[in-house]
């Protein structure tokens, strides 16, 4: 099916589309050569009888690696075929280190995430918790009889409660980043990422985001009526600081329009009485013809907004129906 058609069937706009889309793109492919990594390497063990539990005298060179790969270089021999989940944590957190401010400068538009998600101590335990999980679901995956894979129930609960107490904005744009940075953690070895433990979390923070991300466009002033037909009938208004105004003063279009023409009439000399002020000393003087120009402001928008409110309200209020 065309991509255009997709559009039309789902009513999703295209560039929601292409996000969904990369993020199951990059996942899927993850998945399919990690499968592939680990088929391959049971094809050559396959006749060895590889032991259900693995010992310093039967472990073999794939399980060493493994261990360095999921360890992160961290862990020695006697984690070889354990889920091992806390000291994996350990190991998870000093690669985090390693790439932690890279990481977070990468990190689009960081600064309008929640302000309780983006301390430098708990963005980074969210970099951590994305290490730690690849390296649990290698490791289950690799040695699923292992003598601590009991545990894997409750880990996979830790995961999902550390991840849970982020907004879904801030995983998906600091799982965004951390695609990128995958390949540079791995830039020996080459390991997919393993995302089977989080798959479902990552689903839900980009559905919910892709919906929040389409109801604010949708709620977004500068596409109500009233804003629209401001574009048309005034296009010297700033749209945009009509906005902002009309936020500070709680939606009040009267309130805002009025505090835009008084900052607009401080800052410029009207032509009948440029012969009397320079720009200079029209700044300290521009209150003593306020009074003349408010009356004409009133009348102006007053007319404005009665002809418009009706449909107006009608936008917003078919925005909380």
């Amino acid at each position: 099916m065309q991509l255009q058609e997709i559009l039309t069937l789902c009513n999703v706009p295209e560039a929601s589309l292409e996000k969904i889309l990369a993020h199951d793109r990059w996942r899927l492919e993850q998945q399919f050569a990690h499968e592939k990594w680990i088929a391959e390497l049971n094809v050559s063990l396959k006749g060895c009888s590889r032991p259900k539990i693995i010992t310093s005298q039967n472990l073999s060179e794939d399980d060493v690696l493994v261990n360095e790969l999921t360890g992160y270089g961290e862990l020695d021999n006697t984690h070889i075929g354990k889920l091992s989940k806390t000291p994996v944590w350990g190991a998870s957190e000093n690669k985090a280190t390693d790439i932690f401010y890279e990481w977070k400068k990468s990190i689009v538009d960081i600064d309008d995430l929640p302000k309780k998600d983006i301390s430098d101590s708990r963005i980074k335990k969210l970099l951590t918790t994305f290490l730690w999980s690849n390296s649990l679901a290698q490791r289950h995956a690799f040695w699923p009889e292992g003598k601590d894979m009991h545990y894997i129930d409750a880990s996979k609960r830790e995961i999902k409660q550390k991840l849970q107490s982020y907004a879904n904005v801030t995983i998906v744009r600091g799982y965004d980043a951390f695609k990128k940075f995958w390949r540079e953690i791995n830039s020996d070895t080459n390991v997919e990422f393993n995302s089977s433990f989080i798959g479902s979390i990552l689903d839900n923070a980009y559905e919910e985001t892709l919906k929040k991300e389409k109801q604010e466009k949708k709620a977004d002033l500068l596409r109500s009526p009233l804003f629209c037909e401001m574009s048309r009938q005034f296009p010297n208004i700033s749209l945009r600081d009509l906005k902002d105004q009309m936020i500070a003063k709680r939606g009040d279009f009267m309130s805002a329009i009025l505090a835009i023409e008084l900052k607009n009439f401080s800052k410029t000399v009207p032509e009948e009485y440029k012969e009397l002020y320079t720009q200079e000393t029209w700044g300290n003087s521009y209150f003593k013809h306020v009074r003349k120009y408010d009356e004409t402001w009133r009348n102006t928008y007053k007319d404005f907004y009665l002809a418009i409110r009706k449909e107006h309200e009608k936008w917003k209020k078919e925005l909380t129906s």
